[in-house]
């Protein structure tokens, strides 16, 4: 083979790998997401191992489960049905925390963790929760939750 042949090969090779790598297997009708994150506090201090689920008002974007766990910062990275981001929309946040969030049940599959929600029960519940919220189309800094004033505002 001329090295021209062999050079268009390794060069078709790379464009097709390159490709692959950047595809995504988002189910039809999946809406455009962005990276975001959240932050949960209480009155300022970080709050680890809250989940926050982001119930949309809008219908198609609902149906697309948004949600995450905060770290030990406080932070969530939220993502839609699996792949990380959010949709832009309207919105409520959802509140729940449980000790532990999740575990594994005898076959090695997470599960929700058993134990009571350690949050107000107002928090989970779409229609009293006090935390709503804009997900924007793009983030500068997160948006805090803080439990302690009840408020949602960026950082």
């Amino acid at each position: 083979m001329s090295k021209h042949v062999v050079s268009l090969f390794v060069l078709l090779s790379c464009l097709c790998f390159i490709s692959a790598c950047r595809k995504t297997d988002y189910p039809d009708g999946f809406p455009k997401i962005r990276p975001i994150q959240i932050k949960v506090v209480e009155n300022g201090t970080p709050m680890e191992g809250v989940q926050v689920v982001v119930s949309y008002s809008d219908r198609n974007l609902a149906k697309w489960r948004t949600s995450g766990f905060s770290g030990a910062d406080g932070v969530v990275n939220l993502a839609t049905r699996g792949f990380p981001g959010a949709p832009e929309g309207d919105a409520v946040l959802l509140l729940e925390k449980r000790d532990p969030p999740v575990k594994q049940d005898a076959d090695g599959k997470y599960v929700a963790g058993n134990t009571d929600n350690q949050l107000d029960d107002r928090y989970s519940d779409p229609e009293e929760t006090p935390f709503k919220a804009s997900i924007p189309k793009k983030q500068n800094g997160p948006i805090v939750v803080d439990l302690g004033t009840e408020t949602v505002s960026a950082e």
